[in-house]
């Protein structure tokens, strides 16, 4: 987060991470840091964004929620809706899906794209 947070920054894009990296669970760090990096990638390539949020809910279904103001235009479906190529957000879904984990991408409101990654109840280590 600090790489990505500092990536962003270069490229002039002012961003804000409210995660307590000591409450994301090490089981999923690894998943989750490579959520991170396609994300930051994407936003570099395909977006114009100025703003970015990283925020982690450690609720019963930790999730990472990754969301920047660059949409350019309409998009449709979701990662798992698109065909995997072996790279970007469609293969990471099929990543995310295999650990147990949801991943979920696109536009929401106000021209934003929104990635949310849903870990399993499990990966927190409850029963």
């Amino acid at each position: 987060l600090a790489s990505a947070e500092l990536v962003l920054g270069s490229a002039g894009i002012e961003t804000t991470v409210d995660v307590d990296t000591a409450q994301v669970p090490a089981s999923a760090s690894r998943l989750l840091a490579a959520v991170v990096r396609e994300a930051v990638t994407n936003i570099l390539r395909h977006s114009d964004a100025r703003t970015v949020s990283f925020a982690f809910d450690t609720g019963p279904c930790p999730t990472l929620v990754i969301v920047n103001d660059g949409t350019t235009g309409p998009r449709s479906g979701t990662a798992a809706d698109q065909p995997s190529s072996g790279t970007g957000l469609g293969s990471l879904a099929a990543r995310c899906a295999a650990a147990g984990a949801r991943l979920v991408a696109g536009p929401v409101a106000d021209g934003r794209f929104e990635v949310r990654v849903e870990l399993a109840p499990s990966a927190t280590g409850a029963p």
